[in-house]
């Protein structure tokens, strides 16, 4: 094979065989909503989520199984939209959908010997036809969500070949658009912080294109979103690339895990010496203190597990301390090892 022709082949693989939103058969409301919340998202990184949603399954509307999904849905067809097509009929306790034939009596006090009519011929196969339709419908909420859009669209045009009332096919038609519409937005919604993770860099889809279960995808992106720092927050940077980094909040679990202490106290709010290895994507964290601003107080210096800091950060500890207004250092060594040692150094 000569250049050009791997070059063609190399266009053919990077622009044209491509697929994207469009092509993987999707509702289009479901392309509207990944292209509104991921714009800055790669294309790859919007597939990913939607071919994760069309593979799965499960009960999304507040049923807590897709058993009860699916009575949930039958109970509403049957119950509400389609009452005068279909009954039920309890046998050997397993309830079965049948076809209405008798019309209920309307209520009368002149002639109450009136008897039930049946319906016509016409009026027993269009019974006949929302059962089968209620049935398909409850069997493919057992199946990927990818494939109910073509069950629905089943369903609504079987009615509507059935003869059914136009407003009656209608109603059907927006019910199972607001079925799929709820249950999209469920599930996505559990996702939400992947979501947001693929579209704060387009290049963070690499860190999760292996991954064939989107839950592993998630843990990777909650790490990241842990992990992510505001510039903003940045209070003071060393010429060693160090920095003091306020976390704006009392207690912080990243920080706790990072350092090996509880990582919080009420007494103040929490900020964080850190640094960023040239072969790490997160900072590391080195001496975590406690820090009132309204008391002018430091509470606590820790270096992790509780132990005293490393000695090279001391001039960054002095530097806060002197710039920040700080008047009063309460570090009591609580919960160190090393008391003895965070004394001296105090002192």
């Amino acid at each position: 094979m000569d250049i050009s022709t791997g070059n063609w082949f190399n266009y053919l693989k990077d622009n044209v065989l491509t697929e994207g939103l469009r092509d993987i058969g999707l509702p289009e409301f479901i392309i509207d909503y990944l292209e509104d919340a991921m714009p800055d998202a790669s294309e790859k990184a919007r597939l990913f989520i939607a071919n994760n949603w069309k593979k799965s399954r499960g009960a999304m509307t507040g049923a807590a199984t897709v058993p009860a999904l699916q009575y949930e849905v039958t109970t509403f067809l049957m119950d509400d939209m389609f009452r005068d097509y279909v009954i039920s009929d309890r046998t050997e306790g397993r309830e079965r959908l049948k076809p209405q034939a008798r019309i209920a009596p309307p209520f009368s006090t002149e002639d109450p010997t009136r008897k039930r009519e049946a319906y016509d011929d016409e009026r027993l196969q269009q019974n006949q036809k929302v059962v089968f339709v209620i049935t398909n419908i409850r069997n493919a909420l057992d199946k990927p969500q990818g494939t109910w859009r073509k069950a629905f669209m089943k369903a609504v045009k079987a009615l509507s070949n059935a003869g059914l009332q136009s407003e009656k096919v209608e109603s059907f038609k927006e019910y199972l658009r607001s079925l799929a519409g709820k249950n999209f937005h469920t599930w996505i919604n559990q996702y939400s912080e992947l979501v947001d993770f693929l579209n704060d860099d387009a290049t963070n889809y690499e860190l999760i294109k292996g991954e064939d279960d989107i839950n592993t995808a998630y843990n990777i992106a909650r790490e990241y979103l842990d992990n992510k720092e505001d510039p903003e927050n940045v209070l003071h940077k060393f010429d060693d690339g160090s920095y003091w980094y306020n976390l704006n909040v009392s207690s912080c679990d990243v920080e706790a895990q990072r350092m090996g202490h509880c990582g919080s106290d009420s007494r103040g709010t929490l900020v964080s010496l850190r640094k960023k290895q040239s072969s790490r994507r997160e900072s590391s964290s080195y001496v975590t203190m406690t820090y009132s601003e309204y008391e002018n107080s430091i509470y606590q210096i820790k270096g992790r597990s509780n132990d005293a800091p490393p000695d090279e950060t001391w001039e960054h500890i002095a530097w806060f301390i002197n710039n920040y207004g700080v008047t009063k250092v309460t570090e009591t060594c609580e919960h160190s090892s090393e008391e003895e040692r965070i004394r001296n150094i105090m002192e």
